[in-house]
């Protein structure tokens, strides 16, 4: 399974990328194309979904960096 806007939980994880992004202790974000906010976020709280695959998708949908996942990824 896959993160992406079908995923029940989307809106959760979009919440968390979030606070981490833009609000949370990062405040911004680190422009890293491994989206390693996005990684750590679904590592913690959605165990279930396949990491590299919903990375290749961000990308497929322009979520080059973990800011572009929240800008672009809808």
């Amino acid at each position: 399974m896959i993160m992406s806007p079908e995923h029940p939980e989307w809106a959760e994880f979009r919440r968390l990328l979030r606070e981490r992004v833009f609000t949370g202790r990062d405040k911004k974000c680190p422009g890293i194309t491994d989206k390693p906010l996005s990684r750590q976020i679904i590592k913690k709280h959605f165990p279930d979904v396949d990491i590299p695959a919903t990375l290749e998708f961000f990308k497929s949908r322009g979520g080059y960096c973990d800011c572009e996942v929240l800008l672009n990824v809808i």
